[in-house]
């Protein structure tokens, strides 16, 4: 254990007071990302899906197939999930909400993976559809769309939208590791508001890892060392 602490920990440099989130990072209960930046500084939201209830992982390249018949139009592919009766899981539900608030409140655009986007108030999403941007899996079979991955397809539409700093929300489990993994691909502090992460799962999930937290915790906690390994972190 020694020995994976000083790896994770090594090369990793902190001036002043600034909050030092790998000492959060390996431990066994999770803590949640504590508050960073100005959420008014921000540029655009992220916000991180956590498990649902449709689409196994061998499957996730259908939900890229709605959005291309879709005619890669989001509100078009959303009203197609509804219609097929998507369940996205209780998690992205209330992450949802928490990004509905924020655009709200701060009037700032998001950046959301696509399990977000049916998990909006209808009324809401219909009215204010044009203020967010889904982020879409490979249509190639067998392939995932992890934190990274998501945040790389932010990366896209940051550059094209002249946006620097991003507002993350995720699953208060992942957000030290969310935090980051953004970091590291932004290359600036991602703003993270400590209240606006959800800690519910959902026992229906069809991700094994994210139906309970005895399921989740040794998960999340190689994943951890996964991504320092690769240097993803």
């Amino acid at each position: 254990c020694l020995a994976i602490t000083c790896f994770l920990r090594k090369g990793i440099k902190m001036s002043g007071d600034a909050i030092n989130p790998y000492k959060l990072y390996l431990k066994p209960w999770l803590p949640r990302m504590p508050d960073v930046g100005n959420p008014r500084k921000a540029d655009c939201i992220i916000v991180q899906a956590f498990g649902r209830n449709d689409f196994p992982n061998k499957e996730l390249y259908r939900a890229r197939e709605i959005f291309t018949k879709s005619g890669k139009n989001d509100l078009e592919a959303v009203k197609a999930l509804w219609n097929r009766g998507f369940n996205p899981g209780r998690p992205n539900i209330e992450l949802a909400e928490q990004c509905q608030f924020l655009i709200r409140e701060y009037g700032k655009p998001a950046l959301v993976q696509w399990e977000i986007l049916p998990s909006f108030d209808r009324g809401w999403y219909l009215e204010h559809w044009k203020y967010v941007i889904g982020l879409w899996p490979s249509s190639k079979p067998g392939e995932q769309f992890n934190t990274r991955d998501v945040c790389l397809s932010a990366q896209r539409e940051m550059k094209l939208n002249s946006w620097k700093v991003p507002m993350i929300i995720s699953h208060e489990r992942q957000s030290v590791r969310a935090f980051l993994v953004a970091r590291k691909i932004f290359g600036v502090e991602p703003v993270v508001v400590n209240d606006f992460t959800v800690d519910s799962l959902d026992g229906d999930s069809v991700q094994w890892k994210t139906t309970s937290r005895l399921m989740f915790t040794p998960w999340e906690l190689l994943a951890r060392v996964h991504h320092r390994m690769h240097k993803w972190c």
